[in-house]
């Protein structure tokens, strides 16, 4: 067995049965402390602040704008969580006759990523109500419900294998991992 795979499944074994945590219970009830008048993120984060700009915009222009790129900032990665759910479905039907301490895993972490898109939707929701803009839908590429989608993502792991959704395990043909380890 390669150190990648054998590191996989030590992970399993000790995280799958571990107690699980939820980012939106932490979340909902601090939603309150987001506050107006305080920047939410580093103010050298925000939305123009290496610009030549950034002096001529008064506090409140200012404010917005971190705001605004904190919430744009969840709004990509829980983005990202909805490939990770589609991604982590496909490998888990894929792994469990082979690994299925992994598919256990992966069944968790879909779990807790769902989670996390709820609490980032809760906080963007909250931001954007902050900035009058309630109710606000935020854009989506049209390809990304097709990328994301399971039946690519099951195409993809196909067509590529289990690496391509980002594991390192072991080439079948071969003895040595296709990368560093995990």
């Amino acid at each position: 067995m390669s150190r990648a795979l054998d590191k996989l499944l030590s992970v399993a074994h000790k995280r799958t049965p571990a107690p699980r945590s939820s980012l939106s219970g932490l979340v909902s009830p601090r939603l309150g402390e987001l506050r107006s008048d305080r920047f939410i993120c580093p103010e050298d984060y925000s939305l123009g602040y290496h610009t030549p700009y950034w002096e001529e915009l008064s506090e409140p222009e200012r404010l917005a704008l971190n705001h605004w790129v904190y919430a744009l900032t969840y709004s990509r990665i829980r983005n990202g969580e909805r490939y990770v759910l589609a991604a982590n479905a496909a490998l888990a039907d894929y792994l469990r006759p082979h690994a299925p301490s992994v598919s256990l895993l992966l069944e968790r972490e879909t779990h807790e990523e769902r989670d996390h898109i709820q609490a980032f939707e809760r906080v963007g929701e909250r931001v954007c109500a902050g900035l009058g803009l309630a109710g606000w839908g935020w854009p989506i590429k049209p390809g990304n419900a097709v990328a994301s989608s399971p039946l690519a993502v099951r195409g993809l792991l196909k067509a590529f294998g289990p690496d391509y959704v980002v594991l390192l395990l072991p080439d079948p043909r071969s003895r040595e991992p296709h990368g560093e380890g995990l």
